[in-house]
C-alpha cells in the first residue's frame, strides 16, 4: 500500500516523500522530515493523523492506500499593553493566551487604565505609542500578517506590543476678534481695516465624552 503525506495546509515546506507498506504490517509514521520541513504561521506541528483535524498517530496498520494529514496546534502569543501615561511608563497589562484568529477582549485592560489620566478619555490601542487614532478598541485579533512577524519557538510565540491611546476630554481654541474700522478701504488696504483697539479674545471649549 502507498502512504502519502499531505502538506497542503502548511504555509511552507514539504512533507515526507510517499512511502509504501506491506499488507498486514504495522507502519511507523514519519516525523516532519520533509526538506525543508513543513511550517504554518501561528501553529506548531504535532504529528500526523489518519483524518483531517484528527489526533496524531505514531503507528498504524494500513488496510489500503492511505493519506496522512498534519496535526497543527495554535501557538500561544503574548500581548503586552502599555499604559502610555506619564508616571506609568512601565505599567504593562499582559495577555498571554492570544492565538491566531481568536478575538481577545481588551475590557480588562480598559478597566485598569481608565482612570490613569483624569483629563483624558481612553479610546483604544495602537502599536504606535504616539498614535492619536486607535487600531483596536474593544478587542484584538492576531491575523496571519501580524503573527508571521513575531518570533516563535516551541509552544511559546513572540510578543505583540500595544500602547494605550487617549483623547483630551476638552479642547481649548483661542480666537482674536477685531472690529472693522468704518473708514477703511477694504479692496486696497484690507490690513488697515482691522481696528486693533477694539480687539478682544474668544475662547471656545469643546468637550468630548
Amino acid at each position: 500500500y502507498s502512504i502519502r503525506y499531505d502538506g497542503s495546509s502548511a504555509s511552507e515546506g514539504n512533507p515526507p516523500p510517499t512511502d509504501t507498506n506491506d499488507c498486514g504490517d504495522s507502519y511507523a509514521v514519519a516525523g516532519n522530515t520533509g526538506t525543508p520541513p513543513l511550517s504554518r504561521i501561528g501553529y506548531k506541528f504535532d504529528g500526523w493523523s489518519l483524518t483531517k483535524n484528527g489526533s496524531p498517530v505514531a503507528n498504524f496498520t494500513p488496510t489500503g492506500n492511505t493519506t496522512l494529514y498534519p496535526v497543527w496546534t495554535k501557538l500561544n502569543y503574548t500581548i503586552n499593553v502599555n499604559a502610555n501615561t506619564e508616571g506609568y511608563e512601565d505599567l504593562d497589562y499582559t495577555l498571554d493566551t492570544a492565538k491566531i484568529g481568536v478575538p481577545i477582549s481588551l475590557a480588562s485592560v480598559s478597566n485598569a487604565f481608565a482612570n490613569l489620566k483624569p483629563d483624558y478619555t481612553l479610546i483604544g490601542y495602537s502599536t504606535d505609542p504616539d498614535a492619536t487614532v486607535p487600531m483596536y478598541k474593544n478587542s484584538v485579533t492576531l491575523t496571519e500578517d501580524i503573527v508571521k512577524d513575531l518570533a516563535a519557538t516551541g509552544t511559546t510565540a513572540g510578543e505583540y506590543n500595544l500602547y494605550a491611546v487617549y483623547r483630551p476630554k476638552m479642547w481649548i481654541t483661542d480666537y482674536d476678534i477685531r472690529s472693522i474700522s468704518p473708514d477703511c478701504d477694504f479692496p486696497t488696504d484690507p490690513c488697515g481695516c482691522w481696528d486693533v483697539a477694539d480687539m478682544f479674545s474668544l475662547r471656545i471649549r469643546t468637550y468630548w465624552g
